[in-house]
């Protein structure tokens, strides 16, 4: 019975001293405004749709993806045996956007977004977007 009591004793003080670690050594979270640029390629018909201002979802996690702040429009351009050329029905679109998120341990996140330079990105908004992450800053 005295062992019992011992060994319950010793396992309430572990997790009380688990629990004291867990909020001593928690990570700091600071508070940011993230901005973050992404290419898109899209049809030229649906370049339009997408405005400064829009609030856009991030695809993968249906959490926020931020405000579009700035939009740079470019022909599309292609490659073949006879050179290269641009694609008359599509426009590569250069998408700025921003929000508040959160930075800890040196990686910021905004919603459930965690936009990286070279990594594929997946958006939402008046149309679903595809392309690559190019630039990330942290305000």
């Amino acid at each position: 019975m005295a062992h019992s009591r011992s060994l319950l004793i010793c396992v309430i003080l572990l997790l009380c001293l688990i629990t004291v670690l867990f909020f001593v050594m928690k990570p700091e979270e600071e508070d940011v405004y993230l901005v973050y640029t992404a290419v898109f390629e899209v049809d030229a018909s649906l370049a339009d749709s997408i405005q400064v201002g829009d609030l856009l979802t991030d695809a993968r996690g249906k959490g926020q993806a931020g405000e579009v702040l700035k939009i740079t429009r470019e022909d599309a351009y292609r490659e073949d045996a006879f050179g290269i050329y641009f694609h008359p029905e599509r426009v590569t679109l250069a998408v700025t956007l921003g929000g508040g998120g959160v930075r800890r341990r040196g990686e910021a996140k905004l919603g459930t977004l965690v936009p990286r330079v070279g990594e594929a990105i997946y958006l939402l908004g008046s149309t679903r977007l595809e392309g690559l992450c190019v630039k990330v800053g942290v305000v």
